[in-house]
Order: C-alpha cells, then sequence, then structure tokens
C-alpha cells in the first residue's frame, strides 16, 4: 500500500505486480484546520500523524476497512507506538532543527539514515545541515552551503542495513538542482588543553595543590608550587 495525503482529500494504492490500483476517496476523511505538509506512520500502519501549516501535529488512528482516520486526541505512547520513516520537522527528536531567529517556514525537510544515526535538514537559506539523531541542540550541526536557491527537500538513501557510507538527495527550488551527497565520517579533533589559574583548576576539582609541600618549603626564586594531577574529569563535550 501507498498512502497519500493532498490537501484535504485521502489516496490510497495499491500495487498488485507491476500494476497499479489507484482508489481516491472523496470528501475530507481526516479534516486539518491548515494544510498538512508532512506526515509520519506507525509501523502497523494503524496510526498517522501529520504537521501542518500552522505548525500543529495532529494524530490519527486509520480504519484500513472503511479507508477512514479518526481523530485521536491523546498523543500515543512513545514507549508503545514505533513510528517508521522520515521523522516529522517538529517534535522532540527533531527540535534542534530549527535555528535561532527561524520562523516556522525557514525548515522544510528532513530525513534519517536507516540506522537512526543520522539526521539532515534542508531550508530557505540553501544550506544542507547534518546532525545526530535526535537532534536536541540546535548548535550541534554542519552545515554545508550548494545549492544557491532554497532546498525544498532532502531524503537518505535507503540502501542495505549498515551499509556506509549514507547518501543523501537533495532537491533545490529555483536552481532545479538535483545533488547527491556522500556522508564521510572521520574521527573528532583531540581536545585542545587549556590552562587556567590554579584557583579556577583547584576549584574546579580536576587539579589539587599539595599544600602540606607548600607549608613545609622554603621561599625560593621562581616560587613555584608543587601540583599533582587529580582524577581526570568527565568530558562532556563529546559528540
Amino acid at each position: 500500500y501507498q498512502r497519500r495525503v493532498h490537501g484535504k482529500q485521502w489516496y490510497q494504492r495499491r500495487v498488485h505486480g507491476k500494476q497499479w490500483y489507484q482508489r481516491r476517496v472523496h470528501g475530507a476523511p481526516m479534516p486539518h484546520v491548515a494544510a498538512p505538509t508532512h506526515l509520519q506512520f506507525t509501523k502497523d500502519g494503524k496510526t498517522l500523524k501529520t504537521f501542518t501549516r500552522d505548525y500543529e501535529i495532529v494524530h490519527w488512528a486509520l480504519n484500513d476497512e472503511t479507508k477512514t482516520g479518526s481523530h485521536v486526541k491523546d498523543i500515543p505512547d512513545p514507549d508503545t507506538t514505533q513510528w517508521v520513516g522520515d521523522p516529522l520537522i517538529a517534535g522532540w527528536d527533531t527540535r534542534g532543527l530549527m535555528q535561532p531567529d527561524w520562523d516556522g517556514t525557514d525548515l522544510n525537510a528532513c530525513s534519517k539514515t536507516r540506522d537512526n544515526k543520522y539526521l539532515c535538514s534542508s531550508d530557505d537559506f540553501g544550506r544542507v545541515r547534518l546532525h545526530n539523531y535526535p537532534a536536541v541542540l540546535p548548535a550541534a550541526h554542519h552545515a554545508y552551503q550548494g545549492h544557491s536557491s532554497f532546498v525544498v527537500g532532502c531524503k537518505f538513501l535507503t540502501g542495505q542495513k549498515g551499509e556506509e557510507p549514507p547518501q543523501l538527495i537533495t532537491v533545490g527550488g529555483a536552481d532545479m538542482g538535483i545533488f547527491q551527497w556522500q556522508v564521510v565520517e572521520e574521527a573528532p579533533p583531540e581536545p585542545a588543553v587549556e590552562s587556567a589559574g590554579e584557583e579556577d583548576e583547584e576549584a574546579a576539582g580536576g587539579w589539587f595543590i599539595n599544600k602540606e609541600a607548600v607549608a613545609s618549603s622554603t621561599e625560593s626564586d621562581d616560587g613555584a608550587l608543587s601540583a599533582s594531577r587529580a582524577t581526570e574529569p568527565d568530558d562532556d563535550r563529546s559528540m
């Protein structure tokens, strides 16, 4: 089956061999206040969530026999609901895609790799951004310029599970360009060692000063202090 929401009409297609059968359901089986722009199904195909132009996320319970959907007021339990495909551009797992000073129209699309490791996004500024998935912090990404206009769509190629490296297709707007990208994984650089004052180091807990040696030592010309390294502090800056 292939299902599609277009405006306020619901389409369902069935493929049998090489022949497509299309059935069009008239009316508004799933009415929205504004037009839906993105959608995502659950793995069992019984639930659908949509994102509309008025920035609303709506959940629907699907009836495969009647080809209709009923509005669900409560958010499905994330512990028991498994969503498939690309996520919506709004949600807990994509909140880091929205950059500071953006409005809701600047972010156009997003796509994640099959292994749920990377998430890409495309925007109105001609940039393609690569995040870890889930994307939580807006600054934690790499941005790439290639399109000369807004980028209307992006999609990771499915490929085989565990296939490396992931490949990405992006589609431009006014430039009408279709770009193919390849994710290249490199080891992160070693963090730079920053020197700090002894008072700061002692307060941070990373260094301690041998005060007994200082008290028992006589003053010298260089005024050096005896210091030793304590347990290495955890480095929370790694991604």
